[in-house]
């Protein structure tokens, strides 16, 4: 070729590669180099978060690398997030901005998660739902539903195993898993609470006191009885006589049952009722309790010495 017709054609090349630069006028976005190429279209970087935090603090979100699109490199609003916005939104069980913490359903710390949920691991199993060792209840089951209750008999009481419930019904689980006892009783468990029992509670909390108790089934305190007895018998003597405690064991009975019907006797220790020269019951007194279950044995004892006072034995 000779040269002049070499240097057209390596003008001509010249000319095209430079007219080919003039007509690109709208460049490809090349996001993740760090560059906002406002030619290409580009008006934030992923890798940036000063080119989208603000447009997402607008719209009262948090910003995220996916509010900048990784392929446009535009600012995308759905990609702004709300957890962590300090608002508690739809769909989140918590906002670790907001000032108000989590809770356990029991006892224990719960946190926030990042990603607002509840972070519930240092929480105690009581709670959950689920009836775990070492519980007696879940007050988290839905025990309305099952109609579920359970009889204080069946309850430790903090009387221990020498003075067990005997009567009441639980029918609510507590905050620490354990059967509310507040209408658990002693009484009808044959022993008898009297004044004589100090400390002794209904619950573990030590917030309800059992009131004393003037019989058990077949126990009774023995003043109270004598004052029953004298009253239901009409007798200004002390005493005895068959009794019918109370279902709540705080009084009895057989008040209004006819006298014959009582088994009316005078009590222990009290003065013989029988005339000492004829040995027959005295006007207005009743036979020795001990003559109405020992019939063949002499009833009164002396005692006093050395001034002999006889006295039901």
């Amino acid at each position: 070729m000779r040269p002049g017709s070499r240097l057209l054609v390596l003008l001509a090349a010249t000319i095209g590669v430079v007219s080919g630069c003039l007509v690109e006028l709208d460049p490809p976005a090349d996001c993740g180099d760090g560059f906002i190429d406002v030619l290409a279209q580009e008006d934030c970087e992923p890798s940036l978060p000063d080119s989208y935090a603000d447009r997402c603090a607008e719209l009262d979100r948090v910003a995220s690398p996916a509010a900048c699109d990784p392929k446009t490199c535009r600012f995308a609003a759905s990609g702004c997030l709300a957890c962590g916005n300090g608002v508690l939104d739809p769909g989140e069980e918590c906002d670790p901005e907001d000032m108000s913490e989590p809770t356990c359903p029991g006892e224990g710390v719960a946190t926030c998660r990042d990603n607002c949920t509840v972070d519930r691991s240092a929480c105690s199993a009581c709670g959950n739902g689920v009836l775990d060792v070492d519980e007696e209840c879940d007050f988290a089951l839905d025990l309305d539903d099952l109609a579920l209750t359970i009889a204080c008999a069946e309850l430790d009481s903090p009387g221990g195993i020498s003075r067990r419930y005997g009567s009441g019904e639980s029918t609510r689980c507590t905050s620490k898993c354990e059967w509310d006892r507040s209408r658990c009783s002693y009484c009808q468990n044959d022993k008898l609470e009297g004044d004589e029992v100090d400390g002794l509670y209904v619950d573990f909390e030590q917030t309800i006191q059992p009131p004393p108790e003037v019989c058990d089934n077949q126990h009774a305190d023995p003043e109270a009885l004598v004052a029953h007895c004298q009253s239901a018998c009409g007798s200004s003597y002390r005493v005895e006589c068959q009794f019918s405690c109370a279902t709540d064991c705080l009084e009895f009975e057989n008040v209004g049952v006819p006298t014959e019907e009582l088994g009316c006797c005078t009590a222990r220790k009290e003065t013989c009722p029988y005339d000492p020269q004829t040995g027959e019951l005295m006007p207005g007194r009743s036979h020795c309790c001990r003559k109405l279950t020992h019939p063949d044995e002499n009833p009164c004892e002396p005692t006093g010495f050395p001034n002999l006072i006889y006295t039901c034995r």
